[in-house]
Formats: structure tokens, sequence, C-alpha cells
């Protein structure tokens, strides 16, 4: 018979695992992380402001057996008492904390230093699982009062002022005005110096500081100093009008003028003409000619002309001249702060009159048409004015050097044709003329000896026509060119632009032109003429 068993040594073992299997498991290991001190600075002092600090960490995995918590001073030896312990039982999982007011276990305020906090979990054997350590400085001393830089009382002309000054043993400043805080500023731990451009309100500004440390401990606040802001008047752009002028007695443009505005009254508004070109970035140069203006002036716009005269009545010579404007402020006793600023503006004197007007060609004696092109020449002038009989014809503007095509319309009989310049400064020049021209309408068919382009045919009748036609034919008799018109009319004004029938331009030499002219009864005349084309 056979027999099946185990050996003697395996039976307990085995009994032992089964046993360790069916046992419950033992509880989570439990992890503490995260330790912090809030405020890591703390001044505890009684002034409610950082008088302790909130030492919190996470318990994760299970509940902590234990937590102990141990103060000393910041590079103390370890194996030293501590100065504060704390012993915490089981905690639960989560966040947790704890507050430390500065003090020892026998309730004494702790001098200001540095100090280690240490955290350290143990299991239910005793032995540490976990440790962290964090520092906590304490600081119950006040920062010295902060020196402003700078004088006690200014005044300023800028509505930006640079308030500085140095803080001493703290982090932060508080800016007051008129003791109102109203900004604070980091101050640099390097230098301990704080500097912002504060705006300043017009009139007074009572300026103080008071500082504090990261235990927020505060300083006394210094004495305020007074910043007194005087709104500088500002001027707006200058500008001359006009910017050319003749101050010759002529009635035109005799004179200049600057408007000046200012938006803040002012102990002193200068404005002084001088002699020079304007220049930048350079040594000025010109030379004082008269001053129109040295007074008070209240904000707003002012108005200066100046006549081309100066200091004592002279007309001066022609040249450039600009206007130089400032308006100066005063401090707080009332003496006056020179302006920084000078608004400028260029004019030009220019009493010299523009040559008188010259023709290219000589006019015609006479003409058979209404109205005759002249070719006018003029130098140094901008306007060329025209006149027939003494009436203005016309007004143009021309280029320094030009020459202008002027059409003048014709009365019948003598016309006499006159021309004249004027520069931007007003001056005018001499009178071109009179060139007479007479226009004169003899019954028939008229045409220029030497035809241009340009040009026209004439036709006068003794009684009104229905129309008028013209051929143009070659000294052969082909066809060239059919002018008409169906007006009613007894005077007829045809041009021909020296083209044909096909827009071809006609070459120079002798033309035969052929008139038909239909009239109110329908009767028809006819006449011939011969034309000399000459381009």
């Amino acid at each position: 018979m056979l027999r099946f068993g185990l050996p003697r040594f395996v039976l307990p073992a085995f009994v032992l695992f089964a046993l360790l299997g069916l046992a419950p498991a033992g509880p989570a290991r439990a992890d503490v992380t995260g330790l912090r001190a809030t405020p890591s600075t703390i001044s505890p002092n009684g002034d409610g402001q950082r008088d302790r600090t909130v030492l919190s960490w996470t318990v994760a995995g299970g509940v902590a057996d234990s937590i102990h918590i141990t103060v000393r001073r910041s590079g103390s030896n370890p194996l030293l008492a501590p100065l504060r312990t704390f012993l915490l039982t089981a905690r639960p999982v989560g966040r947790d904390s704890l507050e430390w007011d500065g003090r020892d276990g026998g309730g004494s305020l702790l001098p200001d230093t540095l100090y280690s906090v240490r955290l350290t979990e143990r299991d239910n054997t005793g032995a540490i699982v976990a440790e962290a350590v964090v520092a906590v400085e304490l600081d119950t001393t006040a920062p010295p009062v902060p020196v402003i830089a700078g004088p006690a009382d200014t005044a300023v002309t800028d509505t930006s002022y640079a308030f500085a000054g140095i803080a001493a043993a703290a982090d932060t400043v508080i800016l007051f005005r008129a003791g109102v805080p109203f900004d604070t500023l980091a101050v640099d731990l390097e230098s301990q110096s704080f500097g912002i451009n504060v705006r300043l309100a017009e009139g007074d500004n009572l300026l103080a500081v008071q500082s504090y440390d990261r235990g927020y401990n505060f300083s006394p606040q210094t004495t305020a100093i007074n910043v007194r802001y005087v709104n500088t008047p500002d001027l707006a752009s200058l500008r001359a009008l006009p910017d050319k002028f003749s101050p010759n007695g002529d009635g035109i443009l005799d004179s200049t003028r600057v408007t000046a505005t200012i938006d803040a009254p002012t102990s002193r508004l200068s404005v002084v003409i001088r002699k020079g070109a304007l220049v930048t970035n350079a040594e000025d140069t010109s030379l004082p000619v008269t001053v129109l203006n040295d007074a008070p002036a209240p904000a707003g716009a002012h108005v200066f002309v100046w006549d081309g005269r100066d200091s004592v009545g002279t007309v001066v010579g022609d040249g450039a001249y600009f206007f130089r404007v400032f308006a100066d402020s005063q401090d707080v006793s009332g003496a006056a702060i020179p302006s920084r600023v000078r608004r400028t503006s260029a004019v030009t004197v220019d009493n010299t009159p523009p040559a008188a007007p010259t023709i290219a060609s000589p006019a015609p004696a006479r003409t058979i048409r209404g109205s005759v092109i002249l070719r006018v020449k003029t130098l140094f002038a901008d306007s060329l004015f025209t006149r027939r009989d003494g009436t203005l014809i016309s007004h143009v503007a021309t280029a320094a050097i030009a020459t202008t095509d002027v059409s003048v319309p014709l009365a019948f009989g003598d016309n006499a044709i006159t021309f004249q310049a004027s520069d931007l400064a007003g001056n005018k020049s001499a009178v071109a003329g009179p060139f007479i021209v007479r226009f004169e309408t003899p019954v028939g068919f008229h045409a220029p000896e030497r035809f241009g382009r340009g040009d026209a045919f004439a036709v006068n009748l003794t009684a009104p026509a229905r129309s008028v036609v013209i051929e143009l034919f070659t000294l052969r008799g082909q066809p060239v060119r059919r002018l008409f018109s169906s007006q009613s009319s007894s005077r007829y004004e045809l041009p021909w632009d020296l083209d044909d029938d096909a827009g071809r331009s006609v070459g120079d030499g002798p033309y035969v032109a052929r008139l038909r002219v239909t009239f109110s009864d329908g009767s028809v005349e006819e006449s011939k003429a011969a034309v000399v084309v000459v381009k």
C-alpha cells in the first residue's frame, strides 16, 4: 500500500505561508510633503501685521503616526535642545498646519534673527520616516526714516517730477501726497534707493514717504516737501501770414502778422523780430531788429503785426527775417523762470518789383478774328495781369521764369493791350504796352496770307446766312478738307487745324479754298480764295 505525505520540515512552513496569506494587510505608509512658512518673515510685536507665521504641510498616502516640529536658531548645533517643540500625534490625510508666534517654549519672544523650523515624521516604532526644513525670520525692528533726495521745497515747470531717495533696511516705500497715500514702490535692495516720476497737480504738492520691511515694520513718515508746479505757458506753433511781404506803402501786402497762443498766463511774453535765416542744431547768428512785445500776458491768442520797420522806424532791407516768441513762468517767490522753448516763424521782406513782361513776337497790327493770342514772358513773378483798354481781362498764375500764352478777346476797332506782373510779396512790375491791335470785319471771304495751325477763315456777309461750307483742294483739284457751319449768322469764323478729312496732316504750300453760302431765302453764292499753308 502506497502512502503519500510531506516532509516534516515542509509542513510548518506551508502552514506559516497560509496564515500570512490570510492575515489582514497593515496600514499604508504616510508621506508628509510640502512644508511651507507663510509668511517667511514675521514681526511678533502685537501690531496685528505679520505677528505669526502659518506652518503648513500635506499628509498623503495614509495617517501620519506622529509629527514633531522643532525651532532652532539658524546655524546652531542640531544636538542642542530646540527653542520650541510641537509634538503632534496621528495626523489625518490632507492639508495640515499650525501657527507659530515667534516665542520659545516658555512663552518668551525670541530675538530678531533667522530660525530653522524642522518637521520630522515618525512611525509607531519611533523611526524617522521623513524630514523637511523651512526658514523663518523674526524682525521686529522698524527701518529708519527714509531720506528724500533734493531740496525740501522747490518749484518746477514740468508736470513730471523725479521723486527719489534712500530707504535703508526696507524693501517697500509708500508715497503720500498731502498726507494721503497714493502709490507704493519697491526699494532697490542693493542700493537701498527708490525713485519714481510723480505727475504733479498745478500748485503745491506736499510729498512724503514711509518705508516698511518684509516683516511689515513701518518707519516713521518723513517730513513732507513742497513741490510747486507752475504751469509753464505752452506756445502753439507759429505761422507768419503772409510769409512774404513788401512794406513799400502801396497798400498791398505792406505788413505781416503772427498769432501766439498760450495756454496759461505768463509774466513775460516776448516777441522779437530778428534778421537771418532759421537754423537748427547750430549757433544763432541772427541779428535783433525790433521788439514787438515784452510784457505779461493772459492765456489765449495774441496777434502781433510787423510793418517791416526796425526799432527806430526805418523800413528794413530785403532779405530773410523771423519772429522769435517765448513765454516765461515764475518760481515760488515770483521770480521769472526763463522759458526753454523758443518758437520761430520765418518771413521774407521783398520790396523789389519783378521785371516788366515782354511778348515773344510782335502783336499783329490788324486782325479779322475776334481774339488774338499773345505769348508773354515773365521773370521772377507769380501772377500776370492782362488789360484791354484799361479793363482787366485775365489774371493767371505763372512760374518764376515762364512763358504764357494769353488769349485776348477783341472789340471792333483799335484795342490797347497791356501786361503787368506781380510777385508773392505784392510788388508790381512796370506796365508793358500798350500793344495796339485793330479788329476789323470787311465784307467777304478772308484768310491769313500765310495760314498756320490755329488760324481760321473769316466770312463776313451783308445779310444773315443759313449755312456756310468751305472746301479745300490741292492745285490739282484733289479734295483735302471740308469745313461746315449751320448756324444762322452774318459772320462766321471756321478754324482749320491743317489736317485733311482723314486726320492726316497736310503739307506746306498753296491750297484753293471754295466758299458756298446758303442764305435764308435759299439763294446760294460761291467764291474762291488761295491760301498758303506754313507750319
